[in-house]
C-alpha cells in the first residue's frame, strides 16, 4: 500500500527537497530578471521560475500603486476583504478585472500569454486575479503550491494515496525516494505582477527553486525545513511560476505594503478559483474579444461548460445580448 499523505510533520519528507536545492546552489546562478523570453522560457522549465521585466511602462505602474491601496481602503470599509484566512497580515483584493482596464490588460498580456502557453499548451483559463498587500509586519505564510488539488500519480498496482474530493490545500507526504517516480504535469501556471518592488525586506514571494520537479507537497510548517530564495525585482517586473512551484508570501519588515496582482491561469478542464462567467461585469463581457471570452471561460472546450445546444461555441448570459452564441 502506498503511504498515506498526513499533515503530520515528517522531516524525512524533505530529502529530494534538500537535494534539490543543493543542486540550485551548484548551478552558476539561479533566474535574474531578463526581457528575452528565450531566456525565460529555458528559466521556467528549468527552475520553475522566471522574472520578465520591461513589459510595462511607467504610467501604468503608477496608476496601479496609486489604485491598489485605494481599493484596499474602499473593500475594507465595505467589509470585503479577506485578511488572509483571518489573520491581519495581509489584504487580499478579489475578481480585479473588474477594477480597472490596467488591471484587465494584465491578464491578456501577449508576453504573459506566451509563457503560460509554454507552460500549459494552447489552451487554457483565467483561474484567479487577486491584488495582495503585504503589511508591514506581516510574517511568512505557510509554503504552498498552486496546484495542491491535483492528485499524484498512482501505480497501476496499488490504491491511490488520495481520491479526488479528499485532497486538502495543507497536504504533504513522507518522500518516496525514488528519484524516477512519475510525477504530474504543470496544471497552472501563477504570474505575480511586482506592483511594488519586491525586496528581501518587504515580503518578495518566498521560493523553492526546482521544487516544481518533486513531485510532492510541501510542509507548511513556519520556519520552513527547506531553503528559500526571494522572487525579488523592480516594480514592473513579472514573476512567473510553475503552479507545481513551493512559495510563499514572505515577511515584510519594512514600514510599508508591498503591492503584488497574482494572476492564476490553469488547464481548461479544472474549475477556476473565480467565476467569471457570472462575476465578469456586463460591460467586460459585451466588449471582450473572442481570446478574452476564452480566458474568461464562455467558451465551450471540448465538450466542457456547454448548455443545453451542443452547437455553441460561445455560451451567454441569460436575459443579456453578450456574447453571441456561435455555431460550430
Amino acid at each position: 500500500m502506498i503511504a498515506a499523505r498526513t499533515n503530520e510533520r515528517k522531516p524525512e519528507c524533505f530529502a529530494v527537497a534538500r537535494e534539490c536545492s543543493k543542486i540550485n546552489r551548484m548551478m552558476s546562478s539561479l533566474p535574474q530578471p531578463t526581457t528575452d523570453s528565450a531566456q525565460a522560457k529555458g528559466d521556467l522549465d528549468k527552475h520553475g521560475y522566471c522574472i520578465l521585466t520591461g513589459l510595462l511602462d511607467a504610467a501604468d505602474i503608477a496608476d496601479m500603486q496609486s489604485r491598489v491601496p485605494q481599493l484596499a481602503a474602499e473593500e475594507r470599509a465595505r467589509s470585503l476583504h479577506d485578511q488572509a484566512q483571518g489573520k491581519t497580515d495581509n489584504q487580499y483584493i478579489y475578481m480585479m478585472i473588474n477594477k480597472g482596464q490596467v488591471f484587465l490588460d494584465l491578464v491578456q498580456h501577449r508576453a504573459i500569454l506566451d509563457m503560460v502557453g509554454h507552460v500549459l499548451g494552447p489552451a487554457y483559463l483565467l483561474s484567479a486575479s487577486d491584488a495582495i498587500l503585504c503589511k508591514p509586519g506581516g510574517k511568512e505564510m505557510p509554503l504552498h503550491s498552486d496546484q495542491w488539488w491535483l492528485p499524484e500519480p498512482t501505480p497501476r498496482n496499488q490504491r491511490p494515496a488520495h481520491r479526488a474530493g479528499e485532497m486538502q490545500r495543507f497536504t504533504h507526504c513522507a518522500d518516496s525516494g525514488d528519484a524516477d517516480k512519475p510525477i504530474n504535469p504543470a496544471a497552472a501556471c501563477s504570474v505575480m505582477w511586482m506592483v511594488s518592488a519586491f525586496t528581501q525586506e518587504n515580503g518578495a514571494t518566498r521560493l523553492v527553486p526546482g521544487s516544481h520537479l518533486l513531485g510532492e507537497q510541501p510542509d507548511p510548517a513556519v520556519p520552513y525545513k527547506v531553503e528559500t530564495i526571494a522572487g525579488a525585482a523592480s516594480a514592473g517586473a513579472a514573476l512567473i511560476f510553475d503552479s507545481r512551484m513551493w512559495h510563499a508570501t514572505g515577511a515584510n519588515r519594512t514600514d510599508a505594503p508591498r503591492i503584488g496582482i497574482i494572476n492564476v491561469y490553469c488547464g481548461p478542464q479544472f474549475r477556476p478559483m473565480e467565476n467569471y462567467t457570472l462575476g465578469a461585469t456586463d460591460d467586460i463581457v459585451a466588449t471582450a474579444s473572442p481570446e478574452l471570452l476564452a480566458l474568461l471561460g464562455f467558451r465551450v472546450w471540448d465538450g466542457y461548460g456547454k448548455l443545453d445546444d451542443p452547437g455553441v461555441e460561445y455560451i451567454s448570459r441569460p436575459n443579456f445580448a453578450g456574447p453571441v452564441p456561435i455555431k460550430s
